[in-house]
């Protein structure tokens, strides 16, 4: 009776553990982007509403087959009402994208682009970036688009970091080319939100933060690749056919010694033909091959000075008709909207809090971070701790039933036992009584003489 009331309450105590509401934190996204919105140029809050924006256009081109949807994702457990837009399906194409009722314009003061992502697993081959186009139509967009400014996570093969990529226009070719960043930081691979900041300032330089910590800074010009250079080879300069660049040749006086062993196995000649070899059945005997202590290896004639080297040919240096100098790449060109025009083979890729702004907005836009993208990080953590004492707790007290149903059961066998040990007791006890009858009942009767 002890132990069945000791296991309704351990019951009754765990069932009310468990009915403890799970950590929520309250976060008003519609407030928190309508007070930010101020301070930059477009904000993007996906949170902020029940469905997709109006103004977010899906792609109607037929090679972008990926859908969108606004919603939780499978890694959105403490924060109420908090939502994403998110990438659906694996290895398709995506692209979706807002145009700016009017193009921002970078040439005023520097440029800054900021946004979250979070994935519901971690990527295999996927990219995660934004592109910032010039003039385009939303419900065409795609790859085609000429963007200027692309930035954000990619990982895919040997691919591993966050893209930096601008474009400016070569007026000397009058053709668009790329500069990306040389070094990029690795993306931050998991299924934790993260935030991307990427700031140019007005002095040619940059600034990238992740989750609002500078990861890389550095110049414009110095750190990014794709310059064109002052001089370049001439394209119609050929070789002689008469030059020789082969600065050792081989001695055609060298000759190979008489000695010289190049036979790498040679028969053994301690070998024997076993007694029992029958010709007629094993065939013709012969010896093992074994390694040949001589060998020197394969013999080659000794290098010597070319006579006739000329040295290494290269066509001779021209001016390059592309080359320019661009003293101010942070003057980018004016931007029209946001794109996300990706290829993915992993699904539940999710993006929020989408900023374009000037540079002189990176400290509101780091201060967003704490009232967003913290909040969100550490309610996700509260949450995540929560529901691990809760297996826990569940764990521990299915052991402790387990123990006490197993103590009952030990306690059940035992009285069993008891009561079978009185019972056979009993029975051997009734046994002998009636044996000692048997023989009092066998003695033979006296007779009186």
């Amino acid at each position: 009776m002890k132990h069945f009331l000791f296991f309704v309450l351990l019951t009754l105590s765990v069932v009310a553990f468990c009915e403890e509401e799970a950590p929520v934190t309250k976060l008003d996204h519609k407030v928190i982007a309508e007070k930010a919105q101020e301070s930059f140029f477009s904000l993007t809050s996906f949170s902020a509403s029940d469905k997709l924006p109006k103004e977010w256009v899906v792609t109607k081109n037929k090679d972008y087959k990926g859908e969108w949807k606004v919603e939780a994702g499978s890694n959105a457990n403490g924060i109420e009402g908090d939502k994403i837009l998110i990438a659906q399906n694996e290895a398709r194409k995506h692209g979706i994208s807002t145009k700016f009722e009017k193009a921002f314009d970078p040439t005023e003061d520097g440029f800054l682009v900021q946004y979250e992502t979070r994935f519901n697993n971690q990527l295999t081959c996927a990219g995660a970036y934004l592109k910032l186009p010039q003039d385009f139509k939303p419900s065409k967009f795609s790859g085609d688009d000429n963007y200027v400014v692309m930035f954000g996570p990619d990982k895919c093969g040997g691919t591993n970091k966050v893209h930096v990529i601008y474009k400016r226009l070569n007026p000397k070719t009058e053709e668009w080319e790329e500069h990306a960043l040389k070094n990029s930081p690795s993306i931050k691979n998991d299924v934790e939100p993260h935030v991307y900041t990427l700031v140019v300032d007005k002095e040619n330089k940059f600034e990238l933060f992740i989750d609002g910590e500078s990861k890389s800074k550095g110049d414009l010009i110095e750190d990014f690749d794709g310059w064109q250079e002052e001089e370049i080879d001439d394209p119609e300069e050929k070789k002689p056919e008469d030059w020789v660049d082969e600065a050792m040749i081989e001695d055609p006086e060298d000759e190979k010694p008489e000695d010289w062993v190049e036979e790498e196995m040679i028969e053994d000649p301690e070998a024997e033909e076993p007694e029992d070899w029958d010709e007629d059945e094993d065939g013709e005997w012969e010896r093992p091959m074994i390694p040949n202590p001589d060998y020197k290896g394969d013999w080659k004639p000794k290098k010597i000075d070319n006579p006739e080297y000329k040295g290494e040919w290269a066509p001779k240096k021209i001016q390059n008709k592309a080359y320019y100098v661009d003293e101010n790449p942070w003057k980018l060109d004016k931007i029209f909207g946001v794109g996300i025009e990706i290829w993915t083979m992993d699904a539940g890729l999710g993006f929020d809090n989408i900023i374009v702004g000037s540079a002189t907005s990176k400290d509101a836009a780091l201060e967003y971070i704490e009232k967003t993208w913290k909040v969100r990080k550490e309610a996700q953590k509260e949450y995540q701790e929560w529901e691990e004492e809760q297996n826990k707790t569940e764990t521990e007290s299915d052991s402790e039933s387990d123990s006490e149903s197993e103590s009952e059961s030990d306690s059940d066998s035992e009285s069993e036992s008891e009561s079978e040990t009185e019972s056979e007791s009993e029975s051997e006890s009734e046994s002998e009584s009636e044996t000692e009858e048997e023989v009092e009942e066998e003695k033979p009767e006296k007779k009186e003489l």
